[in-house]
């Protein structure tokens, strides 16, 4: 029995091919079997950009018309107490007893039909000839009760109108000035 040389062999072992595993020796390059994969392309994000604005201005619109609709906007009873006492005021210049009957509470208005010179049915046609101009200064509420300040020119003339919300309407009622008795006129 023979033994082996001892030692390193001879020569190395040859290497395997590294790349391309398909090509066969000897043979020049050759383009892989598939199709290169072209380069990424960068997408513009303006769609993108374009929907979200549209959206948040959607929503933001439709937060501020909700706001309006169902709260009445920031102030709205001042708003209407400033409205409802200048109507008030002309009403009672151009003599429209009508109006400043519906316009009054209800404890206020049938003291005022007990009275022997209040005519209910009042002139026929108010006179808008009459109405003299009244400037709203200031508005304060306070739960269902309100003071509206103003000044007249003609003559000149500073005072406040008093209102009690009754039946969910703000009405005239000079009754519920002692709880403004606090503030000056």
């Amino acid at each position: 029995m023979t033994t082996p040389p001892s030692g390193p062999p001879p020569w190395p072992p040859p290497q395997p091919p590294y790349w391309p595993p398909f090509q066969p020796p000897n043979v020049p390059y050759a383009p892989p079997p598939w199709p290169p994969t072209e380069p990424a392309v960068k997408k513009s994000r303006t769609g993108w950009l374009i929907a979200s604005v549209v959206v948040v201005t959607f929503l933001v619109a439709g937060g501020v018309l909700a706001y309006f609709t169902l709260l009445g906007g920031p102030k709205s009873a001042e708003r209407e107490i400033s409205s409802r006492a200048t109507s008030f005021a002309e009403a009672v210049d151009t003599d429209d007893q009508r109006k400043v009957l519906d316009m009054m509470c209800a404890e206020e208005a049938d003291e005022l039909l007990e009275l022997d010179t209040w005519d209910p049915l009042g002139p026929q046609s108010p006179d808008p000839s009459r109405k003299k101009p009244i400037t709203i200064t200031g508005v304060t509420v306070r739960g269902d009760v309100a003071q509206a300040e103003f000044t007249r020119t003609d003559p000149p003339l500073e005072g406040a109108l008093y209102f009690l919300k009754e039946d969910g309407a703000w009405k005239v009622c000079d009754s519920v000035s002692k709880q403004f008795d606090d503030e000056p006129n």
